[in-house]
């Protein structure tokens, strides 16, 4: 459980602050209108909007937190309750004047907030927020008469989500934030920003835009299907959109030149149109998918790798190099290990459940598991490796030792106990962008980080910038320390980033120079990244991105208005992308809560 620092107040306390200007009219009407026979009736009705703040203070916290799904960031216990002068984990708050609600010498009032209920719904399982409001009655400032009020409020399970945002080639597009319900009016929103020139936006558009734009949804096609997952290429994006029969479809749209749509043509498409099912696809149910630069790649729900677009570098990993414009099963005889030998059977031995590529990357790994990794992962990568640049230059990007261009999925050397995840991405060289200089790292099962490829930029991270590296390299630790409690990696062209704790470190080149092991991304006071703030690290071409608080901030190259930030500024510090960190809407109130996901419900809604 992620617990929130005391830096955190002043947004708690603005939040009660409301609360508490609208209590204190309230009093001070109540006080005028009401006579001394009827303050029984007033002092109950201080302890009702008491405990209606309360339930406004707790709907923000499980927003603030992300643990709407499962868990609250406060305790159950005296000390640890949500209070009218605790932050949201329960601790007091000590860093400003402590916030009160209707205070006087003769009254005044509190709340607190305990456990969640978990119980039934129309909707399905949902927690209910108790709310206990107090009136205080005082004299000489003792306590001589309480009066209490219990106020409840539903809210559905897992409502609450992370704003997903997968970066393009000087475009972006994010999921918004709320998860969407069955049979509720709350669904989650696709929105771009940036270059447009292929329809990449996906808004039936060809201009570029620094406004978030959504992502048409037409009758027939995404309609008001579940959007599930959302993937971004060089210049074309693809979802997983579900009906409400729960079958999964796939919707592709932007530039089409190899047949990364595939929808069976190499038209462009400025919206959605869904991907070719017959033949491969041909009752399958797909659950994953992964874009790179002329590519898009799928995994069904049974594990089975499907792939479509450009073939000219393997990417396909059919052995072949012709494109394809539909998705095509790389074969279960179709995977290598480590020494080259075909793997007989590889689906029944094995399942895959996470593809890795990246928006300038001609190159794709899969993690597999199975029988064969019962306790630990392993992968397979292939695609361009060798290519003429000037001179012949190898970048050794497929990670299995070799410089020489994959044909098919090989493995790779499992290090680490195993392998939890990979990233990867690249920037096209001097030849007019035909080859892409691929670097990708992996994070393995001991929490050890890991990079192979093109090294130009230190993309390594092993203190050189010394030729490529064809097989999985140590990563220096540098001001990481120990490996401990990283959890994730993001990628960018020419360097990579760790996400250890709440913080960040990087390597490699960026907006801010180059860094040859990771070193800590040290924004200025007030910045929210400042210290252990971030949650989640998105990243792709020039730019990254971080999560706090339901909240993207960005920094890099922005010349399409692609960071989010309404502009086309470059940006050196982590700057609030307001274009992908305010797009939840839900019908029973329009626009959401001054960036948080709305919800639902019919309290009033409090501006932060």
């Amino acid at each position: 459980m992620r617990r929130f620092h005391h830096g955190h107040a002043l947004a708690y306390v603005f939040v009660l602050g409301l609360a508490i200007l609208i209590l204190g009219v309230t009093y001070l009407r109540t006080n005028t209108t009401l006579s001394y026979n009827s303050s029984e009736l007033r002092y109950q009705q201080l302890a009702e909007q008491a405990a209606d703040a309360g339930l406004a203070y707790a709907q923000f916290c499980l927003q603030k937190t992300n643990s709407g799904s499962t868990a609250k960031p406060w305790g159950d216990s005296a000390g640890t309750m949500l209070q009218t002068a605790s932050n949201c984990d329960g601790s007091a708050i000590t860093s400003t004047p402590a916030p009160t609600l209707v205070n006087t010498p003769e009254l005044r009032t509190r709340f607190t907030v305990g456990a969640l209920e978990n119980t039934e719904g129309f909707e399905g399982e949902v927690q209910r927020i108790a709310a206990t409001g107090y009136t205080e009655v005082l004299s000489g400032g003792s306590v001589v008469r309480t009066v209490k009020a219990v106020k409840r409020h539903t809210v559905p399970r897992q409502t609450f989500v992370s704003p997903d945002l997968h970066q393009g080639i000087e475009f972006s597009c994010a999921i918004s934030g709320s998860r969407d319900i069955p049979g509720s009016n709350t669904r989650r929103v696709l929105f771009c920003a940036g270059r447009n020139d292929y329809g990449q936006l996906g808004n039936d558009s060809t201009a570029n835009s620094t406004a978030a734009v959504e992502v048409a949804r037409e009758s027939g096609v995404l309609g008001e299907k579940r959007v599930i997952a959302l993937a971004t290429g060089g210049f074309h994006a693809c979802t997983i959109a579900a009906d409400t029969s729960n079958n999964n479809h796939v919707y592709c749209w932007g530039r089409n030149n190899k047949g990364q749509l595939g929808n069976g043509n190499t038209t462009d498409a400025s919206k959605p149109v869904e991907i070719t099912n017959s033949g491969a696809l041909n009752g399958k149910r797909i659950v994953t998918i992964a874009a790179s630069y002329y590519n898009t790649y799928a995994l069904d729900e049974e594990g089975r790798l499907y792939a479509w677009g450009d073939g000219s570098f393997s990417q396909i990993g059919n052995g072949s190099t012709a494109d394809v414009n539909a998705p095509v099963l790389i074969s279960t005889n179709g995977f290598l290990d480590t020494s080259g030998s075909a793997i007989s059977n590889f689906y029944s031995t094995y399942q895959l459940d996470k593809i890795a590529t990246g928006p300038r990357a001609a190159n794709v790994c899969v993690i597999a598991g199975g029988s064969n990794f019962t306790t630990s992962h392993g992968a397979f990568c292939w695609g361009e490796s060798q290519h003429t640049w000037g001179s012949s230059y190898q970048t050794g990007a497929n990670g299995n030792g070799s410089y020489s261009t994959t044909a098919r999925p090989r493995q790779i050397a499992t290090v680490g106990g195993g392998i939890k995840d990979i990233v990867m991405d690249g920037y096209f060289n001097n030849d007019g962008g035909v080859n892409v200089e691929t670097h990708a790292c992996l994070l393995a099962a001991d929490n050890s980080i890991h990079c192979w490829g093109h090294n130009g930029f230190n993309q390594i991270g092993d203190g050189t910038a010394v030729g490529s590296r064809p097989s999985p390299t140590a990563v220096a630790t540098g001001q990481l320390g120990s490996n401990d409690h990283v959890s994730q990696l993001a990628a960018t062209g020419r360097g990579m980033c760790a996400l250890k704790a709440g913080e960040i470190y990087c390597w490699g080149r960026s907006i801010n120079g180059t860094r040859t092991t990771p070193t800590r991304l040290t924004p200025p006071a007030g910045n929210p990244l400042r210290g252990a703030g971030a949650t989640m690290l998105s990243g792709g071409s020039d730019q990254m991105c971080a999560l706090s608080g339901y909240r993207w901030y960005c920094w890099g190259m922005n010349s399409q208005g692609q960071l989010g930030t309404g502009n086309k500024n470059n940006y050196f510090q982590p700057t609030f992308a307001s274009v992908y960190s305010m797009r939840d809407y839900n019908p029973d109130y329009g626009t959401p809560w001054g960036g948080y996901p709305g919800i639902r419900t019919r309290m009033p809604r409090l501006m932060f």
